[in-house]
């Protein structure tokens, strides 16, 4: 984050091809509601990120959910990595922003987000 590049996870997940321009439209309404992660969305039957996709699909290509982790390790702290998933209610989510601001002129040798959401409980590494 510091430099301007790095390494962050993804996820490429196919779709019927016949339904590419509905899938691009529902992603601009989860756009709109503040969901988002989406990289890039792929041609019918083309490779994405280098992922090939069966002819009749398309690939999207999709910020996955352990960056956080991922960022603490390349900022040399040790952490170890488990997927785990579950389904929780869109009206209980809370912008990052509101659970773990950044830190504000205040330098921890960590990163201001990642130490401001162990602070306030959301991650522990």
């Amino acid at each position: 984050v510091e430099r301007g590049y790095g390494l962050i996870t993804a996820d490429v997940r196919e779709v019927v091809g016949v339904g590419r321009e509905r899938t691009r439209r529902l992603l601009r309404q989860l756009g709109d509601c503040g969901l988002g992660g989406v990289l890039m969305v792929g041609q019918v039957g083309q490779p994405i990120l280098g992922i090939p996709v069966q002819q009749h699909t398309f690939g999207i290509a999709l910020v996955a959910g352990i960056n956080p982790p991922v960022a603490a390790y390349e900022a040399g702290v040790p952490a170890e990595f488990a997927c785990s998933e579950g389904l929780v209610d869109y009206s209980l989510l809370k912008p990052i922003e509101e659970l773990a601001p950044t830190s504000q002129g205040e330098d921890d040798g960590v990163g201001g987000v990642l130490v401001a959401a162990e602070r306030a409980g959301v991650w522990a590494g």
